[in-house]
C-alpha cells in the first residue's frame, strides 16, 4: 500500500520501431535486397567474446536501456554502491542499499527542503536492535528517468553511519528498495550502470536471463525488503535478505554448527567490537567449502564464498561478493529477480 500523497512518474517513452519496407514486386529485386542485407550484416557484425557475457546482455538491450534510462555507479569502501540522483531537481549522491529497507536522507537535506514529518517508523537492525525513525515527506526524488513525488524518507544524522571517510564526502542519504517497489531496475556490474527498465526492456531482460522468485516484505508503507533462497554444496539452504550494502555473505551463527565450523580453528578469524550504535558483537570470518548458489537456478553460483557468521535475526544476507558476478534485475511488482551471466 502506498502512503497518502504518494505519486510516481517514470519516463517509459521508447523510440518507435519502424516497420519493414515492403518487398518489391519483382522477384529479382527482392532477391538482391535480401542478398545485400545479409552481406551487410555479415560484414558489420562484431564477434561476441565468450568472456564478456554481462556486457553483451546490456548491449543487446541497448536500444531500450539507453544512456537516458541509466546512471553510472561507483564503489566506495570496497562494496558500497553510490549513484547520482536529483532531490527537488538538484543533483546529489545517494548510496544504493537494498538492505536498508527505508529511504534515508540527512537532516541537513530535510531542513533544506522543509520536509514535513508525517510519522514515526520502528524497525530492527540485523543484530536485533530496535530503531525508531522520524518519517518525513521528500517533495521529489529522481534517479535516471524515474521521478517520484512525496517520497517517504527517514531523517538521520549520516555522520553517525558514514563517519568521516572521504569516500563518502557529499553523500546525502540512502535509496532503498522502497523507491523501486513499482519500478523495475537493473544493476549491470560490468558496465557499472543502473538501468531503469521499460516494459519492453524488462521483457528482453527476461529473454536473456533467468527469473528467480523472491519474497517481498513491506511494512507501514515506508519499508521494503526482499529475500531469496540460496543453497550450498552439502545440501544446506538459507533464506537470505538481498543486501547490496553488505560485502560478504553473512550467515546466522547457527550455520557454523550446521557446516561443522569450529570457531577456534586456525582458519577462522574472530573479531569483537561495537557497531555505530554501540551494540557489542562477535563476528567470525572464514571460507565455506564448495559452492553457494541460487536454490532455483544452480548456474548462478560462487566457489568457496567468504562468509561472516554473527548472531543476527535472519538466516543470512547475500551481498556484493555474490551479486557483482552477474547482471541483476529487480522486479518487485512480479516478486522476482532476473539474473544473467
Amino acid at each position: 500500500m502506498q502512503p497518502d500523497g504518494y505519486s510516481s512518474t517514470c519516463n517509459h517513452s521508447q523510440p518507435l520501431r519502424h516497420g519493414l519496407e515492403q518487398y518489391a514486386r519483382s522477384a529479382w529485386i527482392r532477391f538482391l535486397k535480401i542478398a545485400i542485407s545479409a552481406l551487410t550484416i555479415l560484414m558489420s557484425a562484431a564477434p561476441i567474446r565468450a568472456d564478456e557475457p554481462a556486457k553483451n546482455v546490456s548491449t543487446a538491450i541497448g536500444a531500450e536501456t539507453s544512456a537516458r534510462n541509466s546512471v553510472p555507479i561507483r564503489y566506495a569502501a570496497g562494496h558500497i554502491l553510490i549513484i547520482p540522483s536529483k532531490v527537488c531537481g538538484q543533483g546529489t549522491q545517494l548510496i544504493l542499499d537494498t538492505g536498508c529497507g527505508v529511504n534515508v536522507i540527512s537532516q541537513n537535506l530535510s531542513e533544506k527542503y522543509s520536509c514535513k514529518v508525517t510519522g514515526v517508523h520502528s524497525g530492527q537492525r540485523m543484530s536485533g536492535q530496535k530503531l525508531s525513525m522520524k518519517i518525513a515527506s521528500l517533495p521529489s526524488l529522481q534517479i535516471a528517468t524515474c521521478e517520484q513525488k512525496h517520497v517517504p524518507v527517514a531523517q538521520w544524522k549520516l555522520d553517525e553511519i558514514l563517519g568521516s571517510d572521504p569516500e563518502f564526502k557529499g553523500i546525502e542519504g540512502f535509496v532503498s528498495l522502497d523507491f523501486f517497489k513499482s519500478t523495475p531496475f537493473t544493476i549491470d556490474y560490468h558496465q557499472k550502470k543502473l538501468f531503469i527498465e521499460t516494459e519492453t526492456s524488462l521483457k528482453e531482460r527476461l529473454d536473456h536471463g533467468t527469473a528467480v522468485p523472491v519474497r517481498v516484505i513491506r511494512r507501514n508503507g515506508v519499508e521494503t525488503s526482499i529475500s531469496l533462497s540460496i543453497s550450498f554444496s552439502k545440501g544446506e539452504s538459507a533464506r537470505v535478505e538481498v543486501d547490496t550494502g553488505s560485502g560478504a555473505l553473512i550467515l546466522n551463527e547457527k550455520y557454523m554448527k550446521i557446516f561443522g565450523i569450529n570457531p577456534n580453528d586456525a582458519t577462522v578469524k574472530t573479531v569483537k567490537g561495537k557497531d555505530e550504535t554501540g551494540h557489542a558483537y562477535v563476528r567470525y570470518f572464514t571460507k565455506l567449502p564448495g559452492e553457494a548458489f541460487l536454490s532455483s537456478a544452480h548456474q548462478f553460483h560462487q566457489e568457496a564464498p567468504a562468509a561472516q557468521f554473527q548472531q543476527i535475526i535472519y538466516d543470512g544476507l547475500v551481498g556484493d561478493s555474490f551479486l557483482h558476478n552477474f547482471v541483476v534485475t529487480y522486479d518487485l511488482s512480479h516478486k522476482r529477480m532476473i539474473f544473467s551471466e
